[in-house]
């Protein structure tokens, strides 16, 4: 998760805790990299106005000044507590107290930026390659680095739509999208069928055994090219005379999922309606 994002703490256990984020993942984390709050702090935070970090990677500064000490590093996605304003910046808190400042070229308003339509192809495949040539990190949701679902999860995220953390969480949503002819993966029938914006899942043990598991996951860019974070964030295609073909993804791709379509529903929802980010109303 990045800065901002709402956790649900499940327990605590020899300095980490156990924790939910709104994708429904599961996992540990180091107790330093959480603020506890309770119900009423929490709402607190969530019906305050707060800034969305737009840029791809910046800092915040103890004044109103780019000369002044960083506060910390910042990334896209980054949610702060908005404060006030000072001549260009925007005058931020962090969920620990924290303050800082922001130029304001690098923010929005976060009601503004939950109100946004829902995104086009276009909208996602323009993260996507903002992120192009970031380095594959595993468990990785942001510029400093991404693995492969979370490269496909962060491209929506900074749209305002949030989907499963892991791959093979994500190929059980949305609309499944037809690619084969005669159960076997069909070259033709993926240019015909796939769109722009559509998920695309591999598995690595695919021809090896049934029902393989999916391993792998990458965003569909049209004819025939998709783009992944394997090694880092690149181009490749599955047409094998491009000179950017990728043999080994050709050969292991399973199925395809198209998310556009289902916005809205539990497993692919806007951040405005998702209940981690909505005040309670007790």
């Amino acid at each position: 998760v990045v800065l901002g994002t709402p956790v649900r703490i499940l327990k605590k256990e020899h300095g980490y805790y156990l924790v939910q984020s709104p994708d429904r993942y599961i996992s540990w984390t180091d107790d330093a990299g959480i603020t506890k709050m309770n119900e009423k702090s929490l709402n607190e935070w969530l019906n305050a106005d707060k800034i969305v970090y737009t840029a791809e990677y910046g800092h915040s500064y103890e004044k109103a000044s780019l000369k002044s000490m960083p506060v910390s590093d910042l990334v896209a996605g980054n949610i702060m507590k908005f404060i006030g304003k000072e001549h260009n910046f925007y005058k931020i808190a962090y969920p620990d107290g924290r303050i800082g400042f922001i130029p304001k070229k690098s923010g929005m308003f976060y009601k503004n930026w939950v109100a946004r339509p829902n995104p086009s192809a276009e909208d996602i495949l323009k993260n996507a390659k903002m992120l192009n040539g970031v380095p594959y990190l595993w468990g990785g949701t942001s510029i400093k680095g991404v693995d492969c679902s979370g490269f496909t999860k962060t491209c929506y995220f900074l749209n305002g739509i949030i989907i499963p953390r892991d791959a093979s969480q994500q190929a059980l949503v949305g609309e499944k999208v037809d690619i084969y002819e005669n159960d076997t993966v069909n070259i033709n029938k993926c240019l015909k069928n796939l769109q722009a914006g559509d998920l695309l899942f591999f598995a690595a043990g695919k021809n090896r055994r049934p029902n393989p598991k999916i391993t792998h996951t990458a965003i569909y860019m049209g004819k025939g090219e998709f783009i992944q974070s394997a090694g880092s964030v690149g181009i490749n295609s599955i047409v094998s005379t491009s000179d950017i073909y990728d043999s080994f993804g050709s050969r292991t791709l399973v199925c395809a999922r198209r998310i556009l379509n289902s916005i809205g529903t539990p497993e692919i929802s806007r951040v405005d309606q998702h209940p981690f980010y909505k005040p309670s109303s007790k």
